[in-house]
């Protein structure tokens, strides 16, 4: 179990370090962040951020692996023009 646990954390901190770097290279920094409730997880959230160009990434599996338009993003532009409109 502690062989387990120990790749665990090299495995967590391998990929902060990765996602720093790629965001130190790429010059790209996230502006806003969102929790978004997890519809098939109760009690989880998943991190949708809009970037510095525009672009709007969602850690969730949807949009990871297909690349496509997550419910998740869909909710938080809803979110951002209804208040764009009440403004």
């Amino acid at each position: 179990m502690a062989i387990y646990s120990l790749y665990l954390v090299y495995d967590i901190s391998t990929y902060i370090i990765f996602i720093l770097l790629t965001m130190k290279w790429s010059g790209k920094y996230p502006q806003k962040r969102f929790r978004v409730p997890s519809k098939s997880k109760s009690g989880e959230f998943h991190l949708v951020e809009i970037w510095d160009d525009g672009e709007i990434s969602c850690d969730c599996l949807a949009h990871l692996k297909g690349g496509r338009e997550c419910r998740h993003i869909k909710r938080i532009k809803l979110k951002l023009r209804l208040e764009r409109e009440n403004a």
